[in-house]
């Protein structure tokens, strides 16, 4: 009977048995993120803010792994949540709860005895018993994570990237915004980047100035649910009169398919598991795009007033998927080991027609990516 079969669920999360499987599960987390940041540091030789903002937050989603896994190393119930039912990821409640530690963990760290303290008790207690010092460890654990998520650049549910001006006209500005979120609906990482005209009459959106704190309270509301992205393209668009949203690009990150955790039992986990190692993972990103074709007229302009314009978005109609997901284009990329390519090109049955015309990308024992 594997791990897997042995756990049991709880709606939408489940918890591991133990301390080993917990380390073996971010052993395996971490070594996706080497794979990814591997290949997205090769592509960044384009320097696009599209490639950019992914490595950006690829680091920070994988500086977010680091520190849930300090933070439960020394718990003593090892309570942490994941769902292996979908995502392969931490739950979203966890990336919740570390905004809280993060908020408060200045007061946190006063409330625990001072480290060179912690470190003597820990020692004395390991004289005496003879034991392995459970609380003392658990102390310094805990004065470790909250040192780190101080100072550390990670993600949590959202996270707003700023706003970039990459031209000036004479009644545009042509600019970039990236902000990424964590899914509470699927628990799976999200990032987006719109390319935007901004009137010239308005202020250029600086950090905290009014109209900059208000896109990115906008942008977060819309986050919370990932809604199509057409409807997220219209929403920007109708609620400041001002941006002008010329391309939306949202890239998903994940599933992640891992052997011996996975609750997936479709045709990728079943050729995974025989013919691949337990150390092996697939994993997928999903870009999608929508763009603008056109601009209408919606209200002229007059003595005291600007014109009023509005954005008509382009949808593939030659594509069923597009069509029906109101999109201008899409793209997927597949990572999987060369062994398990080899064995979907013997049993190309076992690859989803969805992935039929994905990129392709092999990785091997070294983490180095190959295009196939």
């Amino acid at each position: 009977m594997t791990l897997t079969e042995q756990q049991a669920a709880s709606g939408d999360y489940v918890e591991l048995p133990h301390k080993d499987a917990y380390a073996t599960y971010f052993n395996q987390l971490v070594r996706v993120f080497t794979v990814l940041e591997a290949w997205v540091e090769e592509e960044l030789g384009t320097l696009s803010p599209e490639v950019t903002a992914l490595h950006m937050n690829l680091q920070r989603i994988h500086q977010s792994t680091e520190l849930l896994r300090l933070k439960y190393l020394y718990e003593p119930t090892h309570s942490l949540r994941l769902d292996l039912n979908e995502s392969g990821f931490p739950h979203f409640n966890e990336l919740q709860r570390m905004v809280g530690d993060f908020i408060n963990a200045e007061e946190y760290l006063r409330e625990l005895p001072p480290e060179l303290l912690a470190i003597e008790q820990t020692l004395d207690e390991l004289f005496d018993t003879n034991e392995q010092p459970q609380r003392g460890l658990q102390l310094l654990g805990r004065r470790h994570y909250l040192e780190r998520l101080l100072k550390a650049d990670f993600m949590g549910p959202f996270r707003f990237g700023g706003v970039r001006t990459l031209e000036t006209g004479k009644k545009h500005r042509s600019c970039v915004a990236a902000w990424s979120c964590y899914s509470s609906r699927d628990n799976l990482p999200y990032l987006h980047l719109m390319h935007f005209d901004q009137d010239i009459w308005k202020p250029e959106l600086e950090q905290d100035s009014v109209d900059y704190n208000r896109l990115k309270t906008f942008v977060e509301q819309q986050s919370g649910h990932i809604p199509p992205l057409a409807v997220l393209a219209t929403a920007i668009d109708e609620e400041f009169e001002w941006i002008h949203p010329k391309i939306i690009r949202r890239v998903s990150l994940g599933p992640i398919i891992l052997p011996v955790f996975s609750f997936d039992d479709g045709p990728l986990a079943t050729l995974l598991r025989t013919a691949g190692k337990p150390s092996d993972f697939i994993v997928q990103l999903e870009s999608e795009v929508i763009v603008s074709s056109k601009q209408v007229v919606q209200e002229k302009g007059g003595l005291f007033r600007e014109e009023r314009v509005r954005e008509i978005f382009s949808i593939d109609e030659n594509s069923l998927e597009c069509f029906d997901r109101k999109l201008s284009d899409i793209h997927r990329f597949l990572f999987m080991p060369h062994r398990i390519w080899q064995a979907v090109e013997e049993k190309p049955h076992f690859l989803p027609s969805k992935f039929k015309r994905s990129q392709r990308l092999a990785f091997d024992e070294l983490n180095q990516v190959h295009i196939l």
